[in-house]
């Protein structure tokens, strides 16, 4: 019994984040209500805050399964003969330039993008330590501090926020010219220019 009470709850759970992700991928964020997911999800909006304490955290949720896809391109890095003797700091440039790539597929992700940029005082665009991609950076960055690749008294913490940094400008120049650019060209040109920078200030 409790195992089919749990089941239900994921479902129904998976149902309420397929609708937001439409919702949101249709309309501008701020514009979309709970209780137009719940109409899309066949639900109550009270189901939905029996899940998700508000649309902004609902939102974060419907984040989850880019974190399966970021973990996936990581594996790969990690394991591909292509990429196995490559060093950190190249896995590190070609995991940023998928990660641009892969939010720039979720079309629900840069309508609430472009919601956040309107409300920095909201909090959603700090550093998450409990989010994959940002686990992930802090780790690679650490690596290449242990592999020689970058001083080991070097701030992995203001490395970590230009990454950051960098990376958001770039999802604002895609959005500026209304996603009509390859974001994988711009991505990469941008962050080979700032790892060589990076790199040659360690040699």
């Amino acid at each position: 019994m409790e195992g089919s009470r749990a089941e239900k709850a994921r479902i129904a759970k998976e149902r309420i984040m397929e609708a937001a992700t439409e919702l949101f991928s249709q309309k501008d964020f701020e514009d979309v209500s709970m209780q137009e997911i719940a109409r899309a999800a066949n639900c109550t909006a009270g189901n939905i805050y029996h899940y998700f304490s508000s649309k902004e955290e609902l939102m974060l949720h419907t984040m989850d399964s880019l974190d399966e896809k970021y973990q996936k391109f990581y594996h790969e890095l990690q394991t591909a003969p292509e990429y196995r003797e490559l060093p950190v700091s190249r896995k590190l440039q070609l995991f940023l330039e998928e990660v641009m790539y892969i939010m720039s597929e979720g079309k629900h992700l840069t309508n609430v993008y472009i919601y956040v940029l309107k409300r920095p005082q909201s909090g959603m665009m700090l550093l998450s330590e409990s989010r994959f991609v940002y686990r992930t950076y802090q780790e690679m960055i650490a690596q290449m501090q242990a592999d020689g690749e970058l001083p080991a008294q070097q701030d992995s913490q203001v490395i970590l926020k230009q990454i950051v940094t960098l990376t958001r400008g770039i999802m604002m120049e895609w959005l500026f010219h209304e996603r009509k650019e390859d974001i994988r060209m711009i991505s990469s040109a941008l962050f080979d220019v700032y790892f060589r920078g990076l790199l040659q200030k360690s040699v």
